[in-house]
């Protein structure tokens, strides 16, 4: 083995970017006799015991920056254990984990997953079964948390962020086109059908667009949509294994949504990270998004945006359906550092301390139980939320929001429609042959997952 190849693995493993099992494969693969792997092993061994604290590394799709509270929190407390964040973009992530968990990759030991893929990785043994290490953490985290942490009634990882999405209005937009601006009251919730008539009538009056979503052409943003109209989440049986995207609550939703790009009430060809940006520069009378929006709050004190509050609408004569749901954290199953990942894990999760530090720069409510009630406090003390936030968040969650389909081809079936499905639909694909389409798709894809996990 050449002495720079040596060197540079040596350093690897010191850092934690290896593990001790894929420091002996690659050594004894390139020609280290056992004993000198088991010399470098004892070494780094001694090293590491006697100065350095435990590494760690965890990755997500989040800026660095943002991590940074809770880290310094969590190392305040824990000297032992040193964590190492590494973020990679969030439409990359899921191929870098599937392609890390395929060579069973130990240079990793925490990492971000999106709540409705937890079936999904734990059935492919992507993540620990961690229920006897946690114990009985029910009453720490938001109950409607809780159940995003399982998997066949085993703990797979730990909920830190949730999200509640609400209509945000433009108040000068509305008074100047004379429109009423909806109440915040979820008694007195619009209609989808309420909000497009007000939304074109404030485009009369000067407005370039009446209605645009954060996360347009998204599977969580839209979900609602026919879950509203009684179309369901567009998978169905035991295992949420068979596509159901011809019903016709799913035709009635998708219908609508096509409505609005093919009026002009919504634009096409907007990435996702401008549509906020769209609502402050003034161009948007309705913007659905993620509720008690730290950044927009910022934008109202600074005088940029004059916004209102309301509740996310429903179709007439359906049910309300809201989204939810947000990151957890769970451990590669490769790692060799479980032990210290896991303490970090609890600290963002079950530390109500912890839980606030790791939104102090993100715009989500924790989802640890005593933390949220903290951060309701804080919303409430806000002087650029209106009135009655804090009760139509607390509403929303008691009463409103739906979980995306805890299914073990959650991936397969959300990765087609986010970049299929809803995107042809929003550009003027036919609606029933698009749906047709993406169910006799789905189907196929879905097929040997069926038979290799025995799905229904």
């Amino acid at each position: 083995m050449r002495s720079a190849e040596h060197s540079d693995l040596m350093h690897r493993l010191r850092e934690g970017r290896i593990g001790r099992r894929e420091f002996i494969q690659r050594a004894l693969a390139a020609g280290v006799s056992v004993a000198a792997v088991g010399a470098a092993l004892g070494a780094s061994s001694r090293r590491a015991s006697a100065q350095d604290p435990t590494p760690v590394i965890f990755i997500g799709p989040e800026n660095p920056e943002a991590f940074e509270p809770v880290l310094a929190g969590f190392h305040a407390e824990h000297p032992d254990v040193r964590v190492t964040y590494n973020n990679y973009p969030f439409d990359q992530l899921e191929t870098i984990l599937t392609s890390r968990f395929s060579t069973q990759d130990a240079s990793f030991d925490v990492y971000t997953i999106d709540q409705s893929r937890v079936a999904a990785r734990a059935a492919r043994g992507h993540l620990v079964d961690i229920t006897d290490q946690v114990g009985d953490f029910k009453g720490k985290v938001l109950e409607a948390q809780y159940v995003t942490s399982l998997y066949q009634d085993r703990v797979y990882c730990l909920p830190v962020w949730t999200s509640l999405q609400t209509l945000y209005y433009n108040a000068d937009l509305l008074e100047t086109a004379g429109v009423q601006p909806p109440s915040i009251d979820p008694q007195q919730r619009w209609t989808w059908e309420q909000t497009v008539e007000a939304a074109k009538q404030v485009q009369g009056a000067g407005a370039q667009y009446g209605l645009i979503f954060e996360q347009v052409n998204r599977y969580y943003q839209l979900q609602p949509l026919p879950e509203s109209a009684g179309g369901g989440p567009g998978v169905t049986g035991e295992d949420l294994l068979t596509v159901d995207l011809t019903n016709e609550g799913w035709q009635k939703a998708m219908t609508w949504y096509a409505s609005l790009f093919e009026e002009g009430v919504s634009p096409r060809g907007i990435e996702v990270s401008q549509n906020l940006q769209l609502f402050i520069d003034g161009k948007v009378a309705f913007y659905v998004g993620l509720s008690a929006n730290q950044f927009l709050d910022e934008q109202k004190a600074e005088g940029l945006i004059n916004f209102g509050v309301a509740p996310h609408p429903f179709f007439e004569g359906g049910k309300v359906a809201v989204p939810t749901d947000s990151w957890s954290w769970g451990l590669n199953p490769f790692s060799e550092n479980q032990d210290a990942a896991l303490r970090f894990m609890e600290y963002a999760s079950l530390n109500p301390k912890g839980a606030l530090e790791s939104i102090e720069l993100v715009p989500l409510p924790p989802a640890n139980a005593e933390a949220f009630e903290q951060y309701l406090q804080e919303v409430g003390a806000r002087p650029t939320e209106p009135e009655g936030v804090v009760d139509l968040i607390r509403y929303e969650f008691e009463n409103s929001v739906v979980h995306r389909p805890q299914s073990v081809a959650y991936v397969e079936f959300e990765q087609y429609l986010n970049t299929r499905t809803f995107p042809d639909i929003a550009n003027g694909a036919d609606v029933q042959g698009t749906l047709e389409e993406s169910q006799s798709e789905l189907e196929r894809q879905l097929e040997p997952i069926r038979e290799q996990l025995g799905g229904s």
